[in-house]
């Protein structure tokens, strides 16, 4: 699966997800009455848990620690898997106003219309980072 489709899939996953259950500012985080809230790469093994292909290889981004009962986020596995470098995987999910205009409370429609942004100039050969010019992605 194309780095591009693999964007648009989480965009489409997010619009989808009710507000409550996203927070740009977190990657994964249990909240009493709502459940597990994350950020938008947080959200990417639900986002592909029903494409067979991917499915498996999008499931280790998070993990379950010995003795924790809750799953974190694998930030290394999420850049293999995304086959993104750290610079385009920053520019997708992390909010920093100065890198993608994003701030922390950026709602999910934002970070969806963001990352198909993205995916457009991936798949036009114009992806560009802001204040990075062309790199490798």
């Amino acid at each position: 699966m194309k780095k591009e489709q693999k964007l648009r899939q989480i965009a489409q996953y997010l619009r989808k997800l009710p507000a409550k259950k996203f927070d740009f500012g977190t990657w994964m985080e249990q909240k009493k009455g709502c459940g597990t809230v994350c950020c938008a790469a947080g959200w990417i093994p639900k986002a592909f848990e029903k494409t067979p292909e991917v499915a498996s290889e999008a499931a280790k981004v998070w993990f379950k620690p010995p003795g924790r009962r809750s799953h974190e986020f694998d930030e290394e596995q999420a850049l293999k898997f995304m086959n993104f470098s750290k610079k385009l995987f920053d520019h997708c999910f992390i909010a920093d106003w100065s890198n993608n205009g994003l701030w922390a409370d950026a709602s999910k429609e934002e970070v969806a219309e963001h990352l198909e942004k993205v995916a457009r100039d991936i798949k036009n050969g114009e992806w560009r980072g802001h204040n990075y010019g062309t790199y490798g992605y």
